[in-house]
């Protein structure tokens, strides 16, 4: 699974005008290390071939990078949401996180420190889909949120 976003492009003065410069802003993400890097090289070639066919200047600039999240440790995952469904928690165990996100430069430094790191998913009914302006959730969900967090503190530090 792979996703490359244009959250921004400015560029141009009319409809009929060829800009002088233009800027994009884009985000790429992968499911896993291998295919966000493979993905991220490709975009790469295509707006250095668009730059080239048109003899043009360009520059990259990364403005920043998370790491995917893949390790997976069934039976950490298994004694707390075992704890969780005990407490009334409605769980779905899903061992990936779907693409990158900042919080796994910390989860994965947890984890090559010995550590042991989850992380959570709370459902939500959403006006839109995240990563949208228009993107907002129900903030009872936060409530639900702290419970489960609470419980999961007690249950880790007894």
């Amino acid at each position: 699974m792979t996703r490359l976003n244009v959250g921004v492009l400015n560029a141009g003065s009319g409809r009929n005008v060829v800009p002088g410069n233009a800027m994009m802003q884009i985000e790429t993400r992968g499911e896993n290390e291998a295919v966000n890097e493979a993905l991220r090289k490709k975009v790469n070639r295509v707006i250095e071939g668009a730059a080239k066919s048109f003899d043009v200047e360009y520059r990259i600039v990364e403005a920043g990078s998370a790491p995917a999240y893949n390790t997976y440790d069934k039976e950490f995952v298994d004694f707390v949401s075992s704890h969780l469904k005990n407490e009334g928690f409605n769980i779905d165990v899903d061992r990936s996180l779907g693409g990158s996100e900042d919080v796994t430069y910390m989860m994965n430094e947890v984890e090559n420190n010995g550590g042991k790191a989850l992380y959570f998913i709370f459902g939500s009914n959403l006006k839109a889909a995240h990563h949208n302006n228009r993107f907002d959730f129900e903030e009872e969900t936060l409530e639900l949120a702290f419970n489960a967090l609470k419980h999961t503190v007690k249950l880790l530090i007894k």
